[in-house]
């Protein structure tokens, strides 16, 4: 889904104790085996007392950060940065250039789905508020400031931005209007070059008015506000088409509506949510409604499951390019000590109205998995996230963790962030200081807020891509004579490279020369590994042909390398592997271990010195090589051979044993 992002009042323009009460977050180091793949982020060049963070991703992985600080001069400015797809930071500008005195507040950040993204603020000059908006094209390129609104805006009310496929931006607000004599809610559309359309009234609005809105890569929008002018308070919503024009009446939702709602966007439409009492009963639940893209603006309504006792707090619905519509809310299985409560996700099927209620952790007595939020994947998953901690705890921290459900609702496993938040405090503002965004290539991107006397914004990034991986290989080839190959891996965790060639021999280096002994057709497979696990292979066919006379036998003078495997051994995670090798030979042995996980063959290599006929080396296995235990496993010695001894390898599988039953 575009990013859209919303400030609501009031809110101060410097901080103050009362916020300090709220979820106070902060970046924290990754744990190793859990938190495989995901990584530091870009680090923004925030200064140290800057205030009003915001941050947006977009599906192409490049995000854009937005604050207020004061400049050498002690005025207070908005500053823009954006990280390319790859992380790269690009140069920090500076957006508003206001006379010193009037404070801009809180700037809001929305990203689309091309890349490009929009900064909104409010400034008070010659006693105005006015409404600014600044473009960034998927290229990094910053617009000029542009004037949305010049005048008669309520200081710091709120103000919501998005963006769509086009780089269009959709900037709505709350202001008096003169012909309705009334606070009302305004929307416009930026054109990407700049180009400002008209002003639109959607309907009244009052103090508990702030807007939301949600767009479709299309442009196609929907806004929705508390309307608390009449004697209660109605939930509101419109529909903008692609051209930004007030697209059939103003709807009004259901009354529950009003009660902490979230607004999400996708390709396929968008869709409201709230947290409602069932109908006949005590319990709680999330519901919510679709929003066709033409036509009636409200459609179906879904829900769902109930919960005997539930948090209020519902996450942004994600709405997959095929209609489903994915909610996730906080089930607490207990309401006194020691709570415990649980992240709850449903995916709801287009034409239905409710949908399986699974837990995004594995529930634990007195451990409170709270907070889920949800951002839409392209291709139709999503990534979800919330923060875990064990009741009652004395850590100041709480760990906030990941889920990626794929499109056709498998869950992937439960990874921990390297982020985490201060207390469980605050659960209603959680997305204000949690910002997940999630990527075309299978990542994401996590922003963390910390208020703590200043502002400050860390990221974490979930690295799926594996390495960009070229490689130069031979197609034909002469038995007995060197054959070159070449390999280039790069990734910004780092890479390694494995050669197989198809002989039962491989290669770490990167270049090198390769002698097969045997004519035949051989399938090579290049593996580069980076540095979470993420994993890019080409395979390539070389054809062999045999060599004439002599060059078909072995150099004269060169010994049998009589290589032989005399010990393999895994205990845990490690294999140690020994041998022997004639006392006349020199160099190193090098050792693959060879193990088919799924449909991916993966491995992992050591090289041992040769000292006095032997060898020995310790192979320490990682990721899916450390997890597999039951099966087989493949193992290969190579010997390159020196001036006196010929090259060798020797192969042997190994059973892995299974897993020892429980003692009772």
């Amino acid at each position: 889904m575009p990013n859209s992002r919303v400030r609501r009042s009031p809110r101060p323009r410097r901080l103050t104790g009362a916020l300090l009460a709220t979820a106070l977050l902060v970046g924290a180091p990754a744990a190793t085996a859990q938190a495989e793949g995901w990584i530091d982020g870009p680090a923004f060049d925030v200064p140290l007392m800057s205030e009003g963070l915001d941050l947006a991703g977009a599906p192409d992985g490049s995000s854009t950060a937005a604050w207020i600080a004061e400049d050498d001069a002690a005025a207070v400015k908005v500053s823009v940065q954006r990280a390319a797809p790859d992380g790269t930071l690009g140069t920090v500008r500076v957006l508003d250039d206001a006379d010193p005195g009037p404070d801009p507040v809180w700037p809001v950040v929305a990203a689309g789905a091309s890349g490009a993204s929009a900064v909104a603020w409010q400034d008070e000059v010659g006693g105005d508020d006015q409404l600014r908006l600044a473009l960034l094209a998927a290229g990094g390129t910053v617009g000029a400031p542009l004037l949305v609104a010049p005048d008669q805006l309520p200081l710091e009310t709120g103000v919501a931005v998005a963006v769509d496929g086009d780089g269009d931006a959709t900037v709505v607000w709350r202001a008096w209007d003169d012909g309705l004599a009334a606070e009302a809610i305004h929307a416009r559309r930026v054109a990407a070059d700049g180009t400002l359309g008209p002003v639109v009234v959607l309907g009244l609005g009052g103090l508990e008015a702030d807007p939301r809105i949600a767009v479709t890569p299309n442009g196609v929008a929907w806004v929705t506000w508390t309307d608390g002018t009449g004697s209660g308070a109605a939930q509101r919503i419109a529909r903008l088409d692609a051209a930004g024009q007030l697209d059939g009446a103003v709807a009004e939702a259901p009354a529950d509506a009003a009660s902490f709602p979230t607004l999400g966007a996708g390709a396929a439409g968008g869709a409201l949510a709230w947290s409602e009492a069932v109908p006949g009963g005590s319990d709680m639940r999330v519901a919510g409604v679709r929003l066709p893209l033409s036509g009636e603006v409200l459609g179906a309504p879904f829900h769902g499951a109930p919960a005997p006792v539930s948090m209020p707090a519902v996450a942004t619905p994600a709405i997959a390019p095929d209609g489903t519509v994915t909610i996730a809310w906080t089930e607490a299985t207990s309401s006194t000590p020691p709570i415990s409560a649980t992240a709850i996700v449903s995916r709801i099927a287009p034409g239905a109205a409710t949908g399986p209620a699974q837990p995004l952790p594995t529930a634990e007595p007195g451990v409170a998995a709270v907070a889920p939020l949800l951002a839409a994947m392209p291709d139709g998953g999503v990534l979800a996230t919330w923060l875990q901690q064990q009741r009652p705890s004395v850590a100041l921290t709480v760990p906030l963790f990941a889920r990626r459900i794929a499109s056709n609702g498998t869950f992937g496993p439960v990874t921990a962030t390297g982020a985490s938040a201060f207390g469980l405090g605050g659960p209603f503002d959680i997305d204000r200081y949690v910002l997940p965004f999630a990527h075309a290539d299978g990542g994401a991107l996590l922003g963390v807020l910390q208020q703590f006397i200043a502002f400050s914004l860390s990221t974490r990034v979930l690295d799926a891509t594996g390495p960009k991986l070229t490689a130069s290989t031979p197609a034909t080839a002469t038995a007995g004579a060197p054959a070159p190959f070449s390999a280039s891996a790069s990734d910004r965790t780092g890479a390694s490279v494995w050669w197989d060639f198809g002989d039962d021999s491989g290669s770490r280096r990167a270049a090198v020369d390769h002698v097969y002994t045997r004519a035949g057709t051989y399938t090579v497979t290049l593996t580069a590994t980076d540095g979470v696990g993420n994993e890019t292979t080409i395979t390539r066919r070389v054809t062999v042909a045999a060599a004439a006379g002599p060059s078909r036998t072995p150099r004269a003078g060169r010994a049998a390398a009589a290589l032989a495997l005399t010990r393999t051994v895994r205990k845990g995670a490690k294999v140690t592997v020994a041998g022997t090798i004639s006392p006349h030979a020199t160099g190193r042995v090098t050792i693959a271990y060879r193990k088919k996980v799924g449909r991916t063959t993966v491995f992992t290599r050591k090289s041992a010195t040769i000292a006095r006929g032997r060898w020995r080396a310790t192979l320490k296995l990682t990721g899916p090589l450390a997890r597999a235990r039951r099966g087989k496993a493949t193992i290969t010695a190579f010997y390159a051979g020196d001036a006196a001894t010929r090259r060798a390898n020797v192969t042997r599988t190994i059973r892995l044993a299974k897993a020892s039953p429980k003692r009772r």
